[in-house]
């Protein structure tokens, strides 16, 4: 009985561990971004607040859907690039640079424990 227990155990595991795979190519991970300040994300400009982040694929696209926590109707669909990186990045990191109007552009985002870089606008 007990040796039943434990097989199924590690069978459970061992499932859990092969299906979570790689978080960026999963249809179902997200993370929470806040924005102090507006920001554009190639043409899609999305206002201050707190985001709930998830990747999507539309075909062969790479979409990161932005949604406002707490307004859950509000959502910004954004296409990226998808670039992978040599190492594993040690924290989250949100690429933002004013253009000559001093407009605030997002121009990538990484995310800790993970070797993608998000690139917006190319």
């Amino acid at each position: 009985m007990k040796r039943t227990f434990l097989i199924a155990v590690l069978i459970l595991i061992v499932a859990t561990m092969a299906f979570a795979g790689d978080p960026m190519h999963s249809a179902k991970w997200s993370r929470d971004v806040k924005f102090y300040e507006s920001v554009h994300a190639g043409t899609v400009a999305i206002p201050a607040g707190d985001y709930r982040v998830q990747h999507e694929m539309d075909g062969s696209k790479h979409i990161m859907v932005f949604t406002r926590i707490g307004k859950w109707s509000e959502h910004y669909r954004v296409e990226c690039t998808m670039v992978t990186m040599e190492q594993k990045a040690s924290s989250d990191a949100l690429a933002i640079r004013p253009d000559a109007s001093g407009q605030k552009n997002l121009l990538s985002m990484v995310f800790k424990g993970e070797d993608i870089r998000h690139v917006f606008g190319q």
